[in-house]
């Protein structure tokens, strides 16, 4: 209701206590007619106009959030993946800018060659702004001058990404096997 004439964004689909599935079924006639229908707890029903533009975002496939009846429904679904290495180090400048830092190729080659490298993680776009952020985070904690540095990098990574060192640093035991 407060979306209507508006956007809604659920982000992170599926991580709700219903699943995406249920959810998504709960919303197929309101998203094709344009209009829901609401029932109170007297048992009350009401019909409601669903104008509302949904912007949905998710770790999860289209095939695991609805079948292809519910995906046509939907419109536009665009992928976000990895990026390539001048993007990621672009996308390393705004963090750095934002956080307050002064950028430095060298550190964006360290995230890079070494820290994505060892664990064999994508250039994901949201990294340089979560592991930045925490290096200021830091610096304000601490009332120093953040630092760009190999050594802050790594607490950083290692904070944000919470290796199982009883895995010898592997994310899962899969990776172990």
């Amino acid at each position: 209701m407060k979306a209507n004439n508006g956007m809604m964004v659920l982000d992170d689909l599926g991580r709700q206590r219903v699943p995406a599935r249920e959810l998504m079924n709960r919303w197929i006639v309101p998203l094709d007619r344009r209009v829901d229908y609401l029932a109170l707890h007297t048992g009350t029903k009401f019909r409601v106009p669903f104008d509302v533009s949904i912007v949905f975002s998710s770790n999860l496939t289209p095939a695991e959030i609805g079948d292809p009846a519910f995906l046509r429904r939907l419109g536009y679904k665009i992928h976000l993946g990895p990026l390539d290495e001048d993007g990621y180090r672009e996308v390393c400048r705004q963090a750095c800018a934002r956080a307050g830092l002064p950028y430095e190729a060298a550190m964006a080659d360290y995230l890079i060659g070494e820290l994505h490298a060892a664990d064999r993680l994508p250039l994901y776009a949201t990294v340089p702004y979560d592991v930045i952020g925490k290096l200021r985070d830091r610096a304000v904690f601490l009332g120093e001058a953040p630092r760009f540095d190999r050594e802050s990098l790594r607490w950083a990574w290692n904070l944000y990404f919470a290796p199982d060192e009883t895995l010898g640093g592997a994310r899962s035991l899969d990776e172990v096997r």
